[in-house]
């Protein structure tokens, strides 16, 4: 007989662990007891020696959907008499550790069965759940996650509830947010009129008001799990450009929800890896090819062959689309890059000249966080923007932080992280830190996590660009708490981050390709060729550098990049090409505009950039993608969308060395793309063979960085990669001359960048 104690670390609270594991020990014939701490779950287990290892196997193999074991401590204690098992009631332990929160998760099939069941009670009931499903993350104000320390604290449940939560047999089973009709949430449809909201109905009255009110041209204000979301009708044409206008996002692409995978399928095309993706758990929206027959308004998603596609995941969500039956518009309540509204208040008061009614109930949203998009890349879910359903689960290390940190990550996309002990733990999306509002609403979520973490940071990182607003937050905040600050280089951070996603702590080479990450030397890099791990790196090689034209401004108006390249090319026969795109400049600027503009007095305001994605903007720009882009990467994904699906060769380029690196020239290339435009060339051949180009050029530069090191593993990262060919032509051409190649995923993008960040930070302070 052995008596053992189990300290299970991980993602263990509020995901029916407790219950499985009581379930598990009675299946087994064994005594004793589990309980939550501070810091995970304790088990304390009697029985005899093969039979407890056998039970420490199947609780191990056969954890909850939600749960996630890290680590289990396992102590050996002095015999113990027990009576049976027993679930106790949670404890504050002093032990070192933390426990990790589970994220929100989408309606399990168990309570989808009995939302549909005329005959249970809770029948159509917007708010079941269990200890499988339901919100987590968004409602948890405390640990350990007890209902007292939710949103749930002020709805005492009935006698029914009750007795399953008191259950350990039940799927309830000390299911924080359980509640039903006669004890739980309540919904109620308001109407805006005078500027001041007004309840019309509550109840199941008020869910058909409101399909009612969508299928005659409304934009409805939802409250979902993590934030409120802006509603209306997909079909209607005038009803999204009304939703464009009043939300001030004028064409970024708005997430669609269907009613069910059946009528998904007959708009879009869809694979089994999509469908898995959009029925997890997680349920992020998820990127898809529409069909041509797709009904979907052309508002929705202009110029895109894709979707942004989401399923019913809150039982609300399936109550709102089983009576209104078409897929709708959902997108963030919010104006245009600003945080999503999450408190009632505030998103009353700013939706009011948004939406015309509102669709609201009264379990409060503790803390924000905002759908998470995927795309599937390479036959692989790659996350484009982390938030719902992921967060806060966090990346485990191989090695543990030598001290807590804090990162602020990047200006764009923005997310932070904390590493404490061996987890990084990544914040939800906080979006672009341009504003007031968007530095509260960072700060907002870093107190939430720095409480329920139980973290006291002693280090802070950021990016090296001193003008960010991240930098001037980490700056102020190391003053404030007497911690030191290290600054880490932008595509540093997309290496490292790919190294500990991917759990490999040796020297690596990288090719970082996106937009803008400010350099060693100053400049705007962003084709890099480094070479290193988290402690440092070496500049290998890079893209051909031409003057950032209009510096900040090119990221949003395409054709300075375009016109920077055709200069680099060109240089005084520029004035004799005749192009769309030169003509274009000149009849909205002036004939005078361009020669300004490449004057040497101009050039030597704008800072040299190395990007690629600056260069993907040029590329559109020739290809007729206008003078303006209103979001970020809209001119790169424009270009992606055209591209041939007919094989070709590549454009020509150069790779030559200078002052010690190895530079790619795409000069040849431009070349050769104004030839084809004045050979009234396809755009989508030129679209196909400049990303030929790319990916080629790209890995014959990595193959250089191969002979030079002698290293064979290759890191990915920058948001260049969330482009599907790119990624997937570098990753095939890598593998014919390395060992391996892959991707970050935490995003690849700049939402990765602070898990890079602290990663180097505490490598860098010994």
């Amino acid at each position: 007989m052995v008596h053992r104690e189990l300290h299970v670390m991980g993602v263990v609270q509020g995901v029916g662990f407790r219950p499985f594991v009581y379930r598990l020990a009675t299946e087994f014939g064994l005594r004793g007891a589990v309980w939550n701490d501070g810091s995970g779950v304790l088990i304390r287990i009697r029985g005899e020696l093969s039979i407890v290892e056998k039970f420490t196997e199947e609780f191990l193999a056969r954890c909850p959907i939600g749960a996630r074991v890290d680590d289990v401590r396992v102590v050996e204690l002095v015999d113990a008499a027990y009576d049976r098992f027993e679930i106790l009631v949670s404890r504050v332990s002093s032990q070192n550790g933390f426990t990790h929160v589970s994220a929100d998760l989408a309606m399990c099939p168990d309570c989808r069965n009995e939302f549909h069941n005329p005959h249970d009670r809770r029948f159509g009931y917007p708010f079941i759940n269990c200890t499988q499903c339901g919100p987590r993350f968004t409602i948890t104000r405390a640990l350990p996650y007890d209902r007292p320390l939710t949103t749930m604290q002020p709805f005492h449940m009935c006698d029914d509830c009750r007795r399953e939560y008191e259950s350990p047999v039940d799927r309830r089973f000390h299911a924080q947010p359980n509640a039903c009709p006669a004890c739980g949430p309540v919904v109620e449809f308001m109407v805006v009129g005078d500027g001041k909201w007004r309840t019309r109905t509550k109840h199941e009255e008020a869910i058909h008001n409101a399909a009612d009110f969508l299928g005659d041209g409304g934009i409805l204000l939802l409250q979902g799990l993590g934030g409120y979301h802006l509603v209306c009708d997909a079909t209607n044409e005038h009803a999204v450009r009304r939703l464009r206008r009043r939300k001030q996002r004028e064409v970024k692409p708005l997430a669609v929800m269907f009613p069910d995978a059946e009528t998904l399928h007959e708009w879009c095309h869809v694979s089994d890896l999509e469908l898995d993706c959009l029925s997890s758990a997680r349920a992020p929206i998820v990127l898809v090819e529409r069909r041509v027959e797709c009904a979907v308004a052309p508002s929705v998603a202009p110029d895109s062959p894709h979707l942004g596609v989401m399923l019913p995941y809150s039982p609300l969500h399936a109550a709102l689309l089983s009576h209104f039956d078409r897929p709708v518009v959902m997108t963030s309540a919010n104006k245009s890059e600003q945080p999503i509204c999450y408190e009632q208040d505030d998103a009353l008061r700013e939706m009011k000249a948004t939406a015309d009614a509102a669709l609201i109930h009264d379990r409060a949203i503790h803390m924000f966080a905002d759908d998470s998009v995927v795309r599937v890349l390479g036959n692989m879910p790659r996350v484009f923007r982390r938030s719902r359903g992921y967060v806060p689960e966090s990346v485990e290390l191989h090695e543990a932080f030598r001290r807590t940190t804090l990162g602020f990550g990047g200006e764009l996309k923005n997310t932070f992280a904390l590493g404490k002990e061996s987890s990084a733990i990544l914040s939800q999306h906080l979006g672009d830190m341009q504003g007031e509002s968007c530095v509260l609403a960072s700060k907002k979520a870093i107190s939430h996590f720095l409480n329920i973490f139980d973290a006291r940071p002693e280090l802070v990182a950021c990016d090296l660009h001193p003008d960010y607003v991240t930098t001037r937050m980490a700056e102020k905040w190391s003053k404030q708490h007497g911690v030191p600050l290290v600054r880490v280089q932008h595509h540093h951070a997309h290496l490292a981050a790919t190294l500990a996603e991917h759990h490999c702590r040796d020297r690596a080479l990288c090719i970082a390709l996106d937009g803008t990450g400010y350099g060693t030397d100053g400049t705007v890099w962003g084709g890099e060729l480094l070479f290193g791990n988290f402690e440092s790196f070496d500049r290998l090689g890079h893209l051909a550098a031409v003057p950032m034209q209009g510096n900040d401004s090119a990221a949003k108006q395409p054709w300075r990049m375009a016109l920077s390249w055709l200069n680099a090319t060109y240089s005084d026969e520029l004035s004799s090409l005749d192009l769309p795109l030169l003509r274009a400049i000149e009849t909205e600027y002036g004939r005078t505009a361009i020669p300004a503009l490449l004057s040497p007095v101009m050039r030597s305001k704008f800072v040299p950039t190395t990007s690629v994605g600056r260069l993907f903007d040029a590329i559109a720009a020739l290809c007729g993608f206008g003078l303006a882009a209103q979001y970020e990467g809209q001119a790169a994904m424009q270009l992606e969308g055209i591209m041939s699906s007919a094989p070709l060769p590549p454009y020509s380029f150069d790779i030559f060395e200078s002052d010690g690196h190895v530079v790619l020239s795409p000069i040849p290339m431009i070349h050769e793309v104004v030839d084809d435009l004045l050979a009234r060339v396809a755009t989508s051949v030129i679209s196909r063979r400049f990303h030929e180009t790319m990916a080629q050029g790209f890995s014959d530069l990595a193959l250089r960085g191969v002979e030079t090191t002698g290293n064979t593993t290759v890191a990915l990262g920058g948001g260049c990669f969330q482009n599907a060919f790119l990624l997937e032509r570098i990753t095939s051409l890598l593998t014919l001359q390395s060992d391996r190649a892959f991707l970050a995923n935490v995003p690849a993008n700049d939402g990765g960048l602070a898990l890079g960040q602290i990663c180097v930070a505490n490598a860098q302070t010994l």
